[in-house]
């Protein structure tokens, strides 16, 4: 808080973040899923069998981070590794069956959410804070691309592919 008693906007940035996140966590553990496998499982449901650069790039992660998400998938028996038929040394990462069913059941939960946040604002407040926020982001990730990534989970629930 300032001298005056209000949040800065980081602060309430914060804020809404950690609320948004422990709605988001509550909503999937009630799946089965944390919020980072989530994240890795629709990306790979979404794009395919990917490699783990790929995913690691795609997710946003270091490739260290990413294999540790990965084993912790593969343990859990939600995805598997796919070595190329070409090159041993190659392989991508795909979602089973199980993973798959987990998705289809994921995505009504998150498009509800993010709707029911697109639903707080006029759309014209909606398209400040998306421009505020994207400043935000790229203030913070400079070097990485200008696009702002759509919503895997939101492209997958809405058939023009977006919005959510």
């Amino acid at each position: 808080m300032n001298r005056g008693g209000e949040f800065g906007a980081g602060e309430a940035m914060l804020f809404a973040m950690r609320s948004v996140f422990g709605t988001s966590r509550r909503k999937l553990g009630r799946i089965g899923l944390t919020l980072p496998q989530a994240s890795l499982l629709s990306i790979v449901a979404l794009h395919g069998p990917l490699t783990p650069s790929e995913l690691a790039r795609r997710s946003q992660v270091s490739r260290q981070a990413m294999t540790s998400a990965v084993n912790a998938l593969e343990r859990r028996g939600l995805v598997d590794r796919l070595r190329s038929s070409t090159d041993r040394r190659s392989l991508r990462i795909e979602v089973t069956p199980r993973a798959e069913r987990l998705f289809v059941a994921m995505v009504p939960e998150m498009h509800e959410l993010h709707h029911r946040i697109d639903q707080l604002f006029t759309a014209e407040e909606r398209a400040t804070l998306v421009a505020l926020l994207t400043r935000i982001g790229r203030e913070f990730r400079p070097s990485e691309s200008l696009e702002v990534p759509r919503c895997a989970i939101c492209a997958s629930a809405d058939p023009r592919g977006g919005a959510g």
